[in-house]
This record gives structure tokens, C-alpha cells and sequence, in this order.
């Protein structure tokens, strides 16, 4: 098999681009506030970038979010 390849036959192809569509949808639901990590301190921030706040735990910046 030459290249790397998701599918084999046509049939498969719709199945792969439906499961990208779901996973594509999923990922912008979530991209209106980044959580980064640093020095053991999670900060969550907006789009723009501005600091919206800091925590010590990953689970209350998420929870923060939402």
C-alpha cells in the first residue's frame, strides 16, 4: 500500500469525512477560551487573549469555562 491512507475502498471514504466533520465540530464548540500551563498554574484565556483568571487545578479551569 503506497502512502497513507484513512480508507481502502470508496465505500469507507463517507464514514471517514462524517467522523471528521464530528470531530472538527467538537474541537470549535471549545476553542472560545485557551487553558495554558505553566510553572504548575493554569490560566485560562479568551480568544483576544486577555487573562480571564488563574488556578492550581486543571479540573477548576475547566470547570471555570463552563
Amino acid at each position: 500500500m503506497k502512502g497513507n491512507k484513512l480508507y481502502t475502498t470508496k465505500e469507507m471514504k463517507p464514514a471517514a469525512v462524517e467522523d471528521a466533520a464530528d470531530i472538527m465540530s467538537s474541537y470549535q464548540k471549545e476553542s472560545t477560551h485557551t487553558i495554558q500551563e505553566k510553572r504548575g498554574r493554569y490560566i485560562v484565556r479568551d480568544i483576544e487573549g486577555k487573562r480571564l483568571g488563574v488556578f492550581f487545578n486543571k479540573k477548576d479551569a475547566e470547570d471555570f469555562i463552563k
